[in-house]
Protein backbone atom coordinates (compact mmCIF):
# COMPACT_ATOMS: atom_id res chain seq x y z
CA UNK A 1 0.00 0.00 0.00
CA UNK A 2 1.65 3.19 -1.18
CA UNK A 3 0.01 5.34 1.49
CA UNK A 4 1.64 3.20 4.21
CA UNK A 5 5.06 3.54 2.53
CA UNK A 6 4.55 7.30 2.20
CA UNK A 7 3.68 7.39 5.91
CA UNK A 8 6.92 5.50 6.64
CA UNK A 9 8.91 8.11 4.68
CA UNK A 10 7.23 10.90 6.62
CA UNK A 11 7.86 9.08 9.91
CA UNK A 12 11.54 8.55 9.06
CA UNK A 13 11.93 12.23 8.07
CA UNK A 14 10.25 13.49 11.24
CA UNK A 15 12.11 11.03 13.50
CA UNK A 16 15.39 12.47 12.20
CA UNK A 17 14.18 15.91 13.32
CA UNK A 18 13.42 14.60 16.86
CA UNK A 19 16.26 12.22 17.77
CA UNK A 20 15.35 12.25 21.47
CA UNK A 21 11.95 10.65 20.82
CA UNK A 22 10.77 7.34 19.36
CA UNK A 23 8.27 8.91 16.97
CA UNK A 24 5.72 6.56 15.41
CA UNK A 25 2.93 7.69 13.09
CA UNK A 26 -0.34 5.88 12.48
CA UNK A 27 -2.83 7.19 9.95
CA UNK A 28 -6.57 6.93 10.23
CA UNK A 29 -8.17 6.49 6.80
CA UNK A 30 -11.85 6.79 5.88
CA UNK A 31 -13.43 3.74 4.27
CA UNK A 32 -15.21 6.10 1.87
CA UNK A 33 -11.92 7.73 0.74
CA UNK A 34 -9.14 5.13 1.11
CA UNK A 35 -6.63 7.13 -0.95
CA UNK A 36 -6.71 10.02 1.54
CA UNK A 37 -5.81 10.28 5.22
CA UNK A 38 -8.39 11.38 7.78
CA UNK A 39 -6.08 11.99 10.75
CA UNK A 40 -2.53 11.25 11.91
CA UNK A 41 -1.87 9.86 15.38
CA UNK A 42 1.56 10.50 16.92
CA UNK A 43 3.12 8.08 19.41
CA UNK A 44 6.44 8.11 21.23
CA UNK A 45 6.19 11.63 22.59
CA UNK A 46 4.56 12.58 25.89
CA UNK A 47 4.84 16.34 25.40
CA UNK A 48 1.56 17.66 23.94
CA UNK A 49 3.16 20.66 22.25
CA UNK A 50 5.76 18.52 20.48
CA UNK A 51 3.09 15.97 19.55
CA UNK A 52 0.95 18.70 17.94
CA UNK A 53 4.01 20.05 16.12
CA UNK A 54 4.91 16.58 14.82
CA UNK A 55 1.31 16.00 13.68
CA UNK A 56 1.28 19.34 11.83
CA UNK A 57 4.60 18.52 10.16
CA UNK A 58 3.34 15.04 9.20
CA UNK A 59 0.23 16.53 7.57
CA UNK A 60 2.37 19.04 5.69
CA UNK A 61 4.72 16.32 4.43
CA UNK A 62 1.87 13.97 3.44
CA UNK A 63 0.33 16.80 1.43
CA UNK A 64 3.72 17.40 -0.21
CA UNK A 65 3.53 13.77 -1.36
CA UNK A 66 0.08 14.39 -2.83
CA UNK A 67 -1.93 12.72 -0.07
CA UNK A 68 -4.97 14.68 1.00
CA UNK A 69 -5.49 14.90 4.76
CA UNK A 70 -9.04 15.70 5.81
CA UNK A 71 -11.25 14.42 8.62
CA UNK A 72 -14.85 13.85 7.54
CA UNK A 73 -17.24 13.83 10.47
CA UNK A 74 -19.45 10.79 10.97
CA UNK A 75 -17.53 8.31 8.79
CA UNK A 76 -15.74 5.19 9.97
CA UNK A 77 -11.97 4.89 9.69
CA UNK A 78 -9.38 2.14 9.66
CA UNK A 79 -5.77 2.36 10.80
CA UNK A 80 -2.70 2.32 8.55
CA UNK A 81 0.76 1.86 10.02
CA UNK A 82 4.07 2.83 8.46
CA UNK A 83 5.35 0.23 6.00
CA UNK A 84 9.12 -0.01 5.57
CA UNK A 85 8.99 -3.22 3.45
CA UNK A 86 9.81 -1.63 0.05
CA UNK A 87 13.19 0.16 0.35
CA UNK A 88 13.11 1.49 -3.23
CA UNK A 89 9.67 3.07 -2.83
CA UNK A 90 10.69 4.42 0.58
CA UNK A 91 13.80 6.08 -0.91
CA UNK A 92 11.64 7.53 -3.70
CA UNK A 93 9.23 9.14 -1.21
CA UNK A 94 12.07 10.44 0.95
CA UNK A 95 13.64 11.96 -2.16
CA UNK A 96 10.37 13.74 -2.92
CA UNK A 97 10.25 15.08 0.63
CA UNK A 98 13.80 16.43 0.35
CA UNK A 99 13.15 18.08 -3.02
CA UNK A 100 12.45 21.78 -2.93
CA UNK A 101 8.86 22.77 -3.79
Amino acid sequence: MTKAIALAAVQKTIAAMHPGHSIELIAQVHYIRPDDVAHVDVYGCDDAAIRRSVRAEAVKLLRKLGIKVELISGHDVFMVTSDFSDPAALRNYIGKLRARP
